[in-house]
């Protein structure tokens, strides 16, 4: 994984549990006082990290991992990430459905980067089926922290999630876990939150357009994409 994620974890640890917990587990064998953004580390020191927290505090993985998916997406927004987040999508199925696009676009200069992939459909009472592939297992507790934070914040609204199953897929790339999540959305609080996201997102898109044509007489093709997705404030690449 990325320093990125590390670095959410070590401020989750600090701010929630105090540092001198930190400091305990800053003894584990890799652990550094500050993980490079850039550098890919061995998932196996993010795994020991969780489960060396969970010993020290009591707390069961799957509770660790969910306050971990909140707290990453406060992460992303301190990190100046608020603006593109909020253009994923005027409601919550259109954001969800928009991850993989940005995983695609960070995918262009993180080669390595191995991003879980969303997909959500509609049942016929009006809640929502998210589907969840990850090649990591037993990570996907993450998933209802972020989902949760992202639709009170940007959506004004509560949900409730449960694992409604959970299967192991063969692909070309090897085996993904697949867990499939119900998810029940209740009313958005505001519609004038919503407009102001929508104008917020027209915006946002209409840099982008500016952007694209600036950078067209010099790029072409995915070089193009790169240059657009890069030039944004915050730089997307140092997400993940």
């Amino acid at each position: 994984m990325y320093g990125f994620i590390n670095s959410c974890l070590q401020s989750l640890v600090i701010e929630r549990f105090g540092q001198e917990t930190w400091n305990k587990l800053s003894s584990l064998p890799g652990v550094q006082d500050t993980f490079m953004t850039y550098t890919v580390y061995d998932d196996i020191l993010t795994l020991s990290l969780v489960q060396e927290a969970c010993s020290l505090l009591n707390v069961p993985a799957d509770v660790l991992l969910k306050l971990f998916g909140e707290h990453f997406f406060i992460f992303c927004k301190q990190a100046g990430y608020d603006t593109m987040l909020r253009t994923l999508g005027g409601n919550l199925i259109e954001f969800i459905g928009n991850l993989d696009a940005l995983h695609s676009y960070l995918a262009l200069s993180y080669q390595e980067m191995n991003a879980p992939s969303f997909r959500v459909e509609m049942t016929d009472d009006g809640n929502i089926l998210l589907h969840y592939y990850s090649d990591r297992k037993g990570l996907y507790h993450i998933v209802p922290g972020i989902i949760e934070a992202v639709a009170r914040d940007f959506f004004d609204s509560k949900v409730t999630m449960v694992v409604v199953s959970q299967s192991e897929e063969d692909e070309r790339t090897g085996k993904k876990e697949h867990v499939v999540f119900l998810v029940k959305q209740t009313p958005q609080a505001s519609e004038t939150r919503h407009q102001d996201h929508s104008s917020h997102s027209e915006a946002f898109f209409r840099r982008m357009r500016d952007r694209c044509v600036s950078l067209a007489g010099e790029k072409k093709g995915w070089d193009l994409i790169r240059a657009v997705v890069l030039s944004d404030k915050g730089s997307l690449q140092c997400i993940f």
